[in-house]
């Protein structure tokens, strides 16, 4: 129960931090930018604090899962929150003019991103246990949602240009709201 709590705490955090950086003057358009954008900014130290956050949270309500419940598929919670706290190490680039633009430390971090975005959508909509409650379900397949419509904004060029970062920032609300209802299920 306290590692449940302890991540639900991280992530909540995490979630405080996200909606302050949009309050700062970083001069990102929150419709078109990615979330990871804000780590070239001078406020990238808030990126990474809301990374680890999420990535030590989200194993933290892994263990508590395991803990206190018969819960099923926390390897993929296991990884996203690894590879969270890991992306705070590898900073996005600036403006990239596209995959092949990238530099090394640029495609670390989609790499890490991909993976984390693909092992929450995962956890989300494949984590069981008894006395799971009922609403994990539709929002576990919304934030397998979110994560599939990020990553077509993604590829296709219009979408991106438009409102990337809308859809991405529907992602990061839907997979904090999931992690802090599974942490608040097991307190």
């Amino acid at each position: 129960m306290l590692a449940a709590l302890l991540g639900l705490i991280c992530v909540a955090t995490s979630g405080v931090i996200l909606i302050a950086l949009h309050f700062l003057p970083t001069g990102l358009d929150p419709i078109r930018y990615a979330v990871s954008d804000y780590g070239w900014t001078a406020y990238h130290v808030g990126y990474r604090a809301m990374v680890v956050l999420q990535g030590v949270g989200a194993i933290l309500i892994a263990v508590g899962l395991g803990q206190e419940t018969d819960a099923q598929a926390l390897g993929w919670l296991y990884v996203y929150g690894a590879v969270r706290a890991l992306i705070s190490g590898f900073m996005t680039d600036r403006e990239p003019e596209g995959m092949f633009s990238l530099t090394r430390t640029g495609r670390i971090h989609v790499l890490l991103a991909g993976t984390a975005f693909a092992s929450i959508a995962v956890a989300a909509s494949h984590l069981d246990w008894s006395g799971k409650p009922d609403v994990l379900a539709p929002l576990g397949w919304l934030v397998t949602a979110t994560a599939i419509a990020t990553a077509t904004a993604l590829v296709v060029k219009p979408i991106r240009r438009a409102a990337l970062g809308l859809i991405e920032r529907l992602f990061y609300a839907a997979s904090i709201v999931w992690l802090i209802v599974v942490a608040a299920s097991v307190v």
